[in-house]
């Protein structure tokens, strides 16, 4: 019974701190960022984990705290989308649409679901309860979040190519037209012209576009698309005529993971991460943009980057830290504070103390057993405690007497004896010794 409490002891302890190191509330070392978002006054990433949310409390132009305040556990997000600081749309690759319901940050849940049934999900685009929602297999689908649930009401499946991400653009000509733009794989960049779910149809793609991509998002509202790529760099696309869109500017001298652009006060400014920290271009014309600044930060490798409604610019680094700037002089960006992720005293502390408990476990059971044997032999009979002595001892003498006898016989065993005399000598003696007479060996 004891030997079974031990070794489930040991288990316990053991296990506690491993399952302390999984519950922890912060990024892992290798948090694979996919995308960030944010809402004021909080920051919504995405990383391989599920959905992490942070309060960003701003007074003025100070930071005053980034803390992570609530999550939701959903592996494999690729893109998000929130709507009106209430709900959030979560694009899963391998799943579909999942709506979350985020009015309680601390505690979000699951509100509605999507399933495509295909995996292959890239990216989202959302306004309101309409969700445009790519799929990198087979095309886009239009659904609705309402009342808990999720329906399907339209889908464009004959692109010809894959479908990576989608941007929503909105324009009233005499009545209510939408557009949105679809990027698809390296060799499309079209747009889809949407009026209804059975009015879905192709109305422009870029000539000659050949673009790895990796993030996209729109420069000036409805003319232009910046694009970036880890591996081909940085593009711009002109979208002013819908129907016939251009390439107005490409460089491939860096390596970008995300875009966002920052516009106001006269300025449009893209803000692009990138391996060694992240880059601000001026984008107010098109054709012939300008590398403004260039900012690294200790050599951090930079995943995502963000924008607040005014010039502050979230950076998110690929192993989950989270670096604010003040970009008011896109010239000279000033970094005003950072998130990194807690040390883990939590899980250290578990560690000790399931390494503590097993010493006062082991030391436990082995003065437990002690005792045991000692009572053991206290509850005994005294004439059988003698009895037990007693044969001990005969035990013991008649062993010793055996070696003695034993060690004796060695001895005789490697003497030789004369033939005339008798007496004893040692085994390469040539003669005897007493009487001096050659001794004779059987062999020889």
């Amino acid at each position: 019974m004891t030997k079974n409490i031990l070794v489930y002891s040991i288990i316990v302890t053991l296990i506690l701190p491993l399952i302390s190191i999984t519950s922890v509330n912060s990024f892992d070392g290798d948090s694979n960022i996919q995308d960030a978002v944010y809402d004021y006054p909080y920051l919504y990433i995405a990383d391989k984990e599920g959905l992490k949310i942070f309060n960003v409390d701003i007074l003025g132009d100070t930071i005053r705290e980034i803390t992570l305040v609530g999550q939701y556990d959903c592996e494999n997000i690729i893109d998000i989308s929130i709507n009106s600081g209430l709900y959030a749309y979560l694009a899963v690759q391998d799943y579909g649409l999942i709506a979350l319901d985020i009015s309680q940050k601390s505690n979000p849940s699951l509100y509605a679901q999507y399933n495509t049934g295909i995996g292959g999900n890239s990216g989202l685009a959302s306004t309101g309860n309409t969700v445009i929602l790519a799929n990198s297999l087979d095309g886009f689908y239009l659904l609705s979040v309402y009342h808990d649930s999720v329906v399907k009401y339209g889908e464009y499946t004959t692109l010809g190519a894959e479908c990576f991400d989608v941007l929503l653009d909105f324009e009233f000509i005499g009545g209510d037209l939408q557009d949105f733009v679809i990027l698809t794989d390296y060799n499309d960049f079209k747009i889809i012209n949407w009026t209804d779910s059975t009015n879905i149809n192709e109305i422009g793609d870029v000539a000659g576009y050949s673009f790895r991509y990796n993030s996209m998002c729109w420069g000036s509202q409805g003319s232009t698309v910046c694009v970036a790529s880890e591996m081909d760099g940085f593009a711009i696309i002109d979208v002013s005529t819908r129907t016939n869109p251009t390439i107005a500017y490409r460089s491939s001298s860096d390596s970008y993971s995300d875009v966002c652009v920052s516009s106001g006060s006269g300025r449009v400014d893209a803000i692009l991460a990138k391996q060694s920290g992240f880059d601000i271009w001026d984008i107010r014309m098109p054709n012939s943009p300008t590398k403004i600044a260039e900012i690294s930060v200790d050599g951090k490798s930079f995943s995502q980057v963000t924008l607040d409604n005014s010039h502050y610019v979230f950076a998110i680094t690929k192993t989950g830290e989270i670096f604010v700037f003040d970009i008011f002089d896109p010239t000279n960006p000033v970094l005003l504070d950072f998130y990194r992720k807690p040390f883990p005293w939590f899980t250290i502390a578990l560690v000790a103390i399931g390494i503590l408990s097993v010493i006062i476990i082991v030391s436990f059971w082995v003065k437990q057993k002690k005792k045991t044997d000692i009572e053991k032999t206290d509850k005994l009979p005294q004439h059988e405690v003698k009895s037990m002595d007693t044969q001990s001892l005969e035990t013991e003498q008649s062993s010793l007497k055996e070696q003695t006898l034993t060690n004796s016989e060695k001895e005789q065993a490697q003497k030789i004896f004369c033939w005339k005399c008798g007496s004893p000598n040692k085994e390469d003696t040539k003669f005897c010794i007493s009487c001096g007479e050659e001794l004779i060996r059987k062999n020889g």
